[in-house]
């Protein structure tokens, strides 16, 4: 994330190798840090734009684990409860880091296809049987259950966009793939993420605390905790994706905020903020700026200051888990109001005037 990354991949991949080579190693109770080394060589080849190398990484590591588990099941002893959890939590680890990669990779074998001149949105998609696309179809190839399924889902969208929580990008990934193609294969990323988010935003028990997502994905389960969808929420967000943020961002709110684990409540928090920035961010898009615009700008600008005090005063999670958020959030109100508070240290007292007689006069002050 520093620019380091290119340098710690021969210090990681020695390591890995010298636990596939060192016999006491090889145990199980081992394996969640060799897979933990595995996982950092893969990222650090997509930090260094190297996405083949990560792929070919990742299958090389799956096949050790999957030599390991064949010889724990050729021991004398068998193969315990715990060895068993270890190798499938190794597995689907790695699996969704062969799946990050090959879900670009795989269309470059495909041929060239007719498109529609005007492509389906997400809603219109979601009409159809699934599976939809040839993304869903690996996906219910490569993970049993909607969790697992997810897991994916978010691993192949995280690290392609933007790093601010407000910056907003599109999909940018290093490909010798055309870009209406790369464009197919990351709407249908958002299209199945999205219709895992809609189940499990009807499944009522997700309110409650439970299991983080990687563990839900270990027992092949279709429930999917709530936590994972801000979080993919919050993830199209950031790519831009209008469309879905909009189907999702206002239930994933509510789920979140009737939920009674603090730190889901505290997700739930962040979201609403962003939800009043985008509602700002679309007011400020607006070309013609009629009185009835211009007040509903300053209507949000009083909402998102109102709702920064609040998290400022009453919620120090959200701003030891957020700062960053907070920070740009109160960046872009400062930058939105500046014009506002010029004129109220202006030394013509007569704009100044004029700005207090206004209704909103006493907001601003």
């Amino acid at each position: 994330g520093l620019g380091c990354s290119g340098r710690l991949i021969p210090f990681l991949s020695w390591a890995a190798l010298c636990m596939e080579t060192s016999v006491p190693l090889m145990a199980a109770r081992h394996l969640p840090l060799r897979t933990s080394l595995y996982i950092a060589v893969c990222q650090c080849y997509h930090d260094v734009k190297q996405p083949l190398l990560a792929e070919k990484f990742a299958r090389q590591a799956l096949a050790k684990v999957t030599e390991l588990v064949d010889m724990e099941r050729q021991s004398s002893d068998g193969m315990s409860t715990a060895s068993e959890l270890a190798f499938k939590d190794a597995a689907i680890r790695i699996a969704v880091m062969v799946f990050k990669s090959s879900v670009l990779e795989c269309r470059k074998k495909t041929k060239s296809i007719l498109r529609p001149k005007v492509r389906p949105g997400v809603r219109e998609l979601l009409q159809l049987p699934a599976p939809r696309s040839p993304t869903e179809r690996l996906l219910g190839e490569m993970f049993v259950g909607r969790a697992a399924q997810l897991l994916a889902v978010l691993e192949a969208l995280r690290g392609r966009g933007c790093r601010r929580p407000l910056e907003q990008a599109p999909p940018n990934p290093v490909t010798e793939l055309d870009q209406d193609t790369i464009t197919d294969v990351f709407q249908e990323l958002f299209c199945v993420g999205t219709d895992l988010c809609l189940k499990a935003l009807e499944q009522e028990q997700l309110k409650q605390p439970g299991k983080d997502l990687l563990a839900l994905a270990l027992e092949g389960s279709n429930t999917i905790p709530l936590s994972a969808v801000v979080k993919f929420v919050r993830t199209v967000y950031c790519y831009g994706q209008e469309e879905v943020f909009g189907m999702l961002a206002s239930r994933a709110v509510e789920a979140a905020l009737s939920s009674r684990d603090p730190d889901t409540v505290t997700s739930g928090r962040a979201l609403e903020l962003i939800l009043l920035v985008e509602s700002l961010q679309v007011c400020l898009s607006r070309t013609d700026m009629s009185p009835g615009v211009t007040e509903g700008i300053s209507d949000k600008l009083f909402q998102l200051s109102h709702e920064l005090h609040q998290t400022c005063r009453t919620r120090p999670s959200l701003l030891s888990s957020d700062a960053d958020l907070l920070l740009d959030a109160t960046i872009l109100l400062w930058d939105t109001a500046r014009s506002g508070f010029s004129k109220l240290h202006s030394p013509d007292l007569s704009a100044c005037k004029h700005l207090l007689s206004h209704e909103t006069g006493s907001k601003y002050a």
